[in-house]
């Protein structure tokens, strides 16, 4: 995963009824339409197992999309976000369909081939507090592809004491964007992350309930056993980027975990540095020639 690694690592998950294979890197190609305009496409996790396609095709990022992601404020990052991706992939109509796996797969593999695969991370030794810096390269994170049993359980059925069974869907973006309007009313932190477990959840005798009338009924109905099944049912069905990732700090040697961050901040401001001190060294060979 890190840069000066000269194998890629991999991962594999046990899971409760299967084991996640970890996937190798994905490798991006790219192709010439007839407007000129190049465009690449990857593999996604999910390998064409939730209704949509297993290879998507993406364009370059341009300014338009970075202009986009300014105006993004907390009210409406999701929005924001899923908007300028969905461009980015030539606004395919199963874009709200898709898993939150697969965006946040290409959220990472698109920013990487836009900007560079190397992203430098700074962390603190817990051990020792000392100051810690990583490279690592984006485009050889694990991966972990979907279960190809998913469609044998999911919908996910779960009887509960109260009389009604409750069906787990896998979420996607567009319960994303519904908890985001959730949230936009709401400022009980509780609340909302029982509203993230329950954006695709069925409740039976409820079809068509909004988000706001499915928490209020959890909260009289569901279990705190119950409800730690379904956070266990999430846990299970997880899949693409694997954020974590270990290091074994330069001063001490304690080896501990991280998680990667990425975020919108990422993508506004890269680090092109390479690139451009390339750019720049050609000019002045260019101008120097010119006297």
């Amino acid at each position: 995963m890190f840069l000066e690694d000269e194998e890629t690592h991999k991962v594999s998950k046990k899971k409760a009824a299967s084991k996640k294979k970890a996937a190798s890197k994905k490798k991006m190609s790219a192709e010439t339409v007839e407007s000129g305009e190049s465009w690449y496409h990857t593999d996604l996790p999910s390998s064409g197992l939730l209704g949509y396609p297993q290879v998507v095709e993406y364009r370059d990022m341009v300014m338009g999309d970075e202009k986009t992601l300014s105006m993004a404020s907390n009210e409406n990052y999701f929005l924001t976000l899923n908007k300028t991706l969905k461009s980015i992939l030539g606004n395919p109509d199963w874009y709200e369909d898709m898993a939150l796996g697969d965006r946040d797969y290409l959220l990472v593999w698109i920013w990487a081939n836009n900007y560079g695969a190397a992203k430098e991370l700074a962390y603190t030794c817990s051990e020792c507090g000392h100051e810690n810096t990583v490279t690592v390269d984006l485009t050889r994170l694990d991966v972990s592809e979907i279960d190809p049993a998913i469609n044998d359980y999911v919908p996910f059925a779960i009887d509960l004491r109260c009389g009604t069974t409750i069906h787990l869907n896998m979420r996607r973006v567009a319960d994303e964007l519904e908890l985001e309007q959730y949230m936009k009313g709401n400022d009980d932190t509780g609340e909302i992350i029982e509203a993230f477990f329950m954006t695709s959840m069925e409740i039976e005798d409820m079809e068509g309930a909004t988000l706001k009338e499915k928490v209020k009924w959890g909260e009289k109905n569901i279990r705190v056993r119950e409800m730690a099944m379904v956070r266990m049912f999430y846990e299970h069905i997880k899949f693409g980027v694997e954020e974590q990732f270990t290091h074994k700090c330069e001063s001490c040697g304690e080896e501990s975990p991280h998680t990667i961050p990425f975020r919108i901040e990422d993508i506004l401001e890269p680090a092109v540095s390479d690139d451009f001190g390339k750019l720049l060294s050609a000019n002045k060979g260019t101008q120097d020639q010119s006297d």
